[in-house]
C-alpha cells in the first residue's frame, strides 16, 4: 500500500491525538479521497463538446429578446399544431395578444384551455408567459397562417359539390 505525506493544522493534531484509538484516519481519509477522485471523474466523463455546443446555444439565446422568441415559436406552433380556426381567431383579432396575454379568450378557439395547459402544449413554457412574448408568439403564428391561407380556402373552394 503506497503511503503520502499530509500536512493538518496542529490544533486538528492535537484533537485527533486526544481521541487515539477511537478512529481510524487513514481509512477516513482515504474513504474521503476517493469520493473526491469519483466526483471529479464523473466531471471529467462529461462529454466536454456536447456542454460547449449546449452552452454555445444558450449564449445565442440569450442575446434574442423574449419578443423574437415568442415570435419563433408562434411559428413553429402555426406550422406543427396549430388548428385552422385558432389561427383564424388569432389573424382576425385586432387585440388577439392582448387578450391571450390577459386570457381574455372567450367566443374564441381558446376558451376551452387552461391558460397553463396552453402554453405548455403550445411553446413547452412551465409557467405563464411575458407579454412581449405572447405578442411575439401571435405575431409569428399569424405570419405563417397569412402565408398559406389562400392555399387552404382555395382547396376548400374547389372542393365544393355543385
Amino acid at each position: 500500500m503506497a503511503r503520502i505525506n499530509l500536512s493538518i493544522p496542529d490544533r486538528l493534531k492535537s484533537e485527533m491525538d486526544a481521541l487515539e484509538g477511537r478512529a481510524n484516519w487513514s481509512a477516513l481519509a482515504t474513504e474521503s479521497f476517493e469520493r473526491e477522485v469519483r466526483k471529479l471523474n464523473r466531471v471529467n466523463i462529461m462529454e466536454t463538446t456536447q456542454v460547449a455546443e449546449r452552452l454555445r446555444a444558450s449564449f445565442e439565446q440569450s442575446g434574442v429578446s423574449l419578443r423574437d422568441k415568442g415570435h419563433q415559436t408562434g411559428v413553429e406552433w402555426a406550422a406543427r399544431t396549430a388548428e385552422y380556426d385558432e389561427l383564424a381567431w388569432l389573424s382576425d383579432s385586432e387585440d388577439a395578444a392582448i387578450d391571450l396575454s390577459d386570457w381574455q379568450v372567450s367566443d374564441s378557439p381558446f376558451e376551452e384551455y387552461e391558460p397553463k395547459k396552453f402554453w405548455e402544449r403550445a411553446a413547452g413554457l412551465e409557467r405563464l408567459p411575458s407579454a412581449d412574448y405572447v405578442w411575439g408568439f401571435v405575431e409569428g403564428a399569424v405570419e405563417m397562417f397569412e402565408r398559406v391561407r389562400d392555399q387552404v380556402t382555395k382547396k376548400r373552394r374547389q372542393v365544393r359539390p355543385k
